[in-house]
């Protein structure tokens, strides 16, 4: 279909790939039904598509709602490009997608840079770090710290991942991470 191939050309490497695939899908799910995904279909078929993608399928959640997304900007294209003059998916039901954030591995940016400051003014003999406002930091180790849901299998104490479970490249020397509550902040006189 020339339509489809116009909406993956915008598109490149994976995202074509499972983007194709998601088509190749929901067209011939529009063929079983007897559709024209361009002329018959409104949002309650795209509706039982999705349950179809459930039940039949046994997509998760998450995947049902990368496939919608998916065909609310295939045919947000086809109405920009006025081959239809609106998109059947435009107000679709979503699937509710819980994202369960004590379970996710790894540091954002900031906690990292955080990390290795505080692992800065652990390092014996180097100077109290200050923030820069006229206040400096202190952090005394405690010792009941044990290293947390960050670390990878097999690793030293204290080396973390970094967001998205990733390992750092340049491993730094164990050390153990400091507790927050043991943070005390002056201000210098």
């Amino acid at each position: 279909m020339f339509h489809a191939a116009t909406f993956l050309a915008g598109y490149s490497g994976n995202t074509r790939e499972v983007y194709g695939f998601r088509l190749r899908l929901y067209f011939q799910w529009c063929e079983d039904q007897g559709l024209d995904p361009l002329r018959d279909v409104t949002r309650p078929h795209l509706e039982l598509y999705a349950r179809h993608l459930e039940e039949v399928r046994n997509n998760a959640p998450a995947s049902v709602h990368g496939a919608l997304c998916m065909l609310r900007m295939f045919y947000r294209n086809l109405v920009i490009d006025q081959h239809i003059p609106f998109s059947p998916a435009e107000y679709v039901r979503m699937p509710k997608v819980y994202f369960d954030e004590v379970s996710v591995v790894g540091m954002t940016r900031a906690e990292a840079t955080r990390f290795l400051q505080t692992a800065v003014t652990m390092t014996p003999g180097s100077p109290p770090a200050t923030t820069g406002h006229g206040t400096t930091s202190t952090v005394t180790p405690c010792t009941p710290c044990t290293p947390s849901r960050r670390t990878w299998p097999g690793a030293p104490d204290g080396q973390v991942l970094l967001a998205g479970g990733r390992a750092p490249h340049s491993r730094p020397p164990a050390m153990e991470a400091p507790c927050p509550s043991s943070t005390t902040y002056y201000e210098q006189s």
